[in-house]
Order: structure tokens, then C-alpha cells, then sequence
């Protein structure tokens, strides 16, 4: 298993780039470098194919919001571990499941990622 946090400035969503793709992308981005640096930071190895993936979601307050709707910040951090060689790649053939959860609040917007042999 392989575990990470991600704090980062602000959430890439499903709501997302409202016509600015490109401001859209660069929130991605940084979300992945932030990913990439989070890694290095937990010491995390490899994990085996097939993989599930469990995205716990902890916003900066406790209103009622959609988990899955930060999709994007989720797929950046996927993105940085397949980068940093986590997981071979984020096909089908390899994550086999996605868990997508709300978490407890946290000071900053935050994705734990966990990454277990399925």
C-alpha cells in the first residue's frame, strides 16, 4: 500500500474552467506538482496491478458539498502517481476501482490518496 496527502490552493472541478481552459490546466498542474512532492515526501513504493485507489476528499468547512466534484484535483494526483512510478499507468487494466470520499475537515483543500493491491 502507498499513502499521500496533497494540500493544495484551491480545488480543480467538475464546475471547472468556465471557458478558461487554460486557467483550468494550470490548476491541474500545480495540483500534480504538489502530488509529485508529496510522494517523494511519504517514501511511498510501488504498488502491484491491479490497483484500487481511495481519493478521501477534506474540504476547509463542513457544508454539504459533492465529493466526486473534484474529479480533476483527484485525476492530477493519479496523474503524479503514475509519474512518480506508483502504478504503472491509470488504465482500466490496472485500477481496477476508484473510491471517491468526503473526509473531515482540514485547513486547506487536502486529498489523501491511498493505494492498495487489489
Amino acid at each position: 500500500m502507498a499513502r499521500f496527502a496533497v494540500e493544495g490552493p484551491r480545488w480543480a472541478n467538475l464546475n471547472g474552467s468556465h471557458g478558461n481552459h487554460h486557467a483550468h490546466q494550470s490548476l491541474m498542474n500545480a495540483w500534480k506538482a504538489l502530488a509529485l512532492a508529496a510522494i517523494h515526501e511519504a517514501d511511498c513504493k510501488p504498488v502491484d496491478a491491479p490497483v484500487t485507489i481511495t481519493a478521501t476528499v477534506r474540504r476547509t468547512t463542513n457544508a454539504k458539498a459533492d465529493a466526486h466534484n473534484v474529479t480533476p484535483t483527484i485525476k492530477a494526483c493519479i496523474d503524479a502517481a503514475v509519474t512518480a512510478g506508483l502504478i504503472e499507468d491509470d488504465h482500466d487494466g490496472i485500477l481496477k476501482r476508484l473510491i471517491i470520499q468526503g473526509g473531515p475537515k482540514a485547513g486547506r483543500p487536502t486529498i489523501e490518496i491511498a493505494l492498495e493491491a487489489s
